[in-house]
């Protein structure tokens, strides 16, 4: 059989017309995680999703992604598409045309996690004026799984740290269906016991999925309700859950718990040292000009002597271990004021606040921080961060 010879636009348009015939791809839904999203100046949005073995270029014209502008979509977000598939022929290449998209999985947590914050925000349960201090703590109630690097890391912090502060531990789950309500009965029961100064709700890092149970509104009323203060030191440094916002204190990690609510030792073991070693100097030196003056003494006053020498020292003694205590009292609340002023600063410099009030950062396509209008052009693209994500778009004129 005779090759009949095609030219590229004959052939191209050859395969676009199969594509439109086809019935599953003129009308298809693909699920599966955002790749390269970008936003143009016409309102076109071009991405890929991809899985663990394909990636598949889809564009969304601006029509239709005026209309999900809401969604606040970036890389990595798992997404359902409904569309079609069709080749455009200059490119030679085909692609998802879409027309409807919608998060999957995950994003259905992240869309109730931001309606139950918005709604707690309201009713003012994450109100700085509301939030507990926490005292100073001698024994600490934990609630989280028994076993697991969140209670080895937080235990051994601790001990690192202060090994006079005692730990009391709740197990609970931190995880699945039954977590929230193991963890709201664990609050419940040290506030009805009241055997510790405070409580930490702590678990390692994990994915929305896996931190949902500290996102239940059920919980964050325990933990708004609570008499005791409570630290919720939930996931890694990036995770926040509603646990964290309603807590008294946020902790980014286990760790960072431990070291929250401990005052080093060191410090004040110094002073203690230095203290007992002068107390111990000066009987030394009053024992000996004692014990010359009884030598010299006639041995009719020996007894005498004695008795007013156990006495003295008694006195001396006494005398001695209440300055000894008062000074190393006084050395720990120094320390601990000072460590509070620390978390005071802290917190009000923390730019996450600054973000919630409607500022935020930009940063360029390598992550570097932008700081002036020099350092970019039109036609860059960068990020800007918000307090509850990043909007990701093109410069489109640099005005100096």
């Amino acid at each position: 059989m005779k090759l009949r010879d095609l030219t590229v636009s004959e052939a191209t348009n050859y395969i676009s017309r199969l594509f439109s015939s086809d019935p599953i791809l003129n009308a298809c839904s693909v699920i599966g995680e955002l790749s390269g999203l970008k936003r143009y100046p016409s309102g076109h949005v071009y991405f890929s999703v991809v899985d663990e073995h394909s990636k598949l270029p889809c564009v969304m014209f601006r029509s239709d992604a005026e209309r999900f502008a809401g969604l606040r979509l970036r890389d990595g977000d798992r997404v359902k598409l409904q569309g079609r598939v069709a080749v455009y022929q200059r490119e030679g290449r085909y692609q998802m045309i879409c027309h409807n998209i919608a998060r999957d999985g995950a994003g259905e947590l992240f869309q109730k996690f931001l309606l139950l914050k918005e709604a707690l925000s309201k009713r003012g349960y994450f109100a700085a004026e509301r939030k507990k201090d926490l005292p100073e703590i001698r024994r600490i109630g934990v609630i989280t799984s028994k076993v697991g690097a969140a209670i080895e890391d937080f235990t051994s912090i601790l001990a690192r740290r202060n090994r006079l502060i005692q730990i009391e531990l709740y197990p609970s789950l931190v995880q699945g269906s039954e977590a929230a309500r193991q963890i709201i009965a664990g609050i419940a029961y040290f506030n009805r016991v009241q055997s510790v100064d405070a409580i930490v709700i702590t678990r390692g890092g994990g994915s929305i999925e896996d931190l949902s149970c500290f996102n239940d509104a059920e919980l964050a009323e325990a933990i708004y309700h609570s008499e005791l203060p409570i630290v919720s030191a939930v996931g890694h440094e990036v995770d926040f859950t509603i646990a964290d916002f309603v807590a008294d204190l946020r902790a980014a990690t286990p760790s960072a718990a431990a070291e929250l609510i401990s005052v080093p030792l060191s410090e004040s073991e110094r002073e203690m040292k230095r203290l007992l070693s002068d107390m111990n100097g000066a009987l030394k030196n009053r024992v000996s000009a004692l014990t010359t003056q009884l030598n010299n003494n006639h041995p009719t006053n020996l007894l005498s002597a004695v008795r007013r020498l156990v006495e003295y020292n008694k006195l001396q003694a006494s005398a001695t271990f209440d300055r000894a205590a008062g000074a190393i009292e006084a050395a720990i609340k120094d320390r601990r004021q000072s460590v509070e002023q620390h978390y005071k600063t802290i917190f009000l410099q923390n730019p996450e606040r600054l973000l919630g009030r409607g500022y935020c950062y930009a940063k360029d396509k390598d992550g570097k921080l932008i700081s002036t209008v020099r350092a970019v052009e039109c036609g860059d693209d960068i990020s800007l961060f918000m307090s509850d994500g990043k909007l990701v778009t093109t410069v489109k004129e640099v005005i100096k």
